[in-house]
């Protein structure tokens, strides 16, 4: 009984301490997105209909978008847009030199050891952060380099009809129907 109210204590303060930010930032208006993106920045566009549009930006005023596709031009309006999502590359950089710090660590770690056992004459450290900070560096960018990241940067405040409809057949020994989700 104490560890379950020592752990509701622990998740209260979590809950006191660390406010959720997410509640407290607010997203930008369609015009606000327009100062953001950039022609050829890579967007997921969903419109009121509920289709997704994937493309790159062409052109992106206060009032209309529009997207080069793989099939063609496509330009979206304010009211039609539902959401646009923006997808980018994680830096490489970033990915190195959290790499290099893992891998450095690892190989003063191994170092420390191989020094320890008497196998070299105090070098071992050294050059284990060296060796492990290089693998280490090169692993962090190769895995950034191939790692895409979407951000949610324009949702519609007034959504007019619903924005899903789930359909889905229900069936067991003793019932069969259809289920019906529809999400405002």
């Amino acid at each position: 009984m104490r560890r379950y109210v020592a752990a509701l204590v622990a998740a209260s303060l979590v809950v006191a301490v660390f406010p959720l930010a997410g509640l407290a930032q607010q997203q930008p208006s369609f015009e606000e997105v327009s100062f953001l993106v950039r022609r050829g920045d890579a967007l997921w566009v969903i419109d009121t209909s509920g289709t997704l549009t994937k493309g790159k930006v062409e052109s992106f005023s206060g009032a209309s978008l529009r997207l080069k596709t793989w099939s063609g031009t496509r330009e979206f309006i304010q009211p039609d847009v539902l959401e646009i999502h923006w997808e980018f590359r994680d830096s490489v950089g970033d990915g190195a030199k959290r790499g290099f710090y893992v891998g450095a660590a690892f190989g003063l770690f191994l170092g420390l050891t191989a020094n320890e056992r008497g196998v070299h004459n105090g070098e071992a450290p050294l050059a284990g952060v060296i060796v492990g900070g290089v693998y280490g560096a090169a692993i962090g960018a190769l895995v950034d380099l191939n790692r895409n990241s979407q951000r949610t940067i324009y949702r519609a405040d007034n959504i007019s009809g619903p924005r899903r409809l789930r359909v889905a057949p229900v069936a067991s020994r003793d019932r069969k129907g259809v289920s019906i989700n529809v999400s405002f």
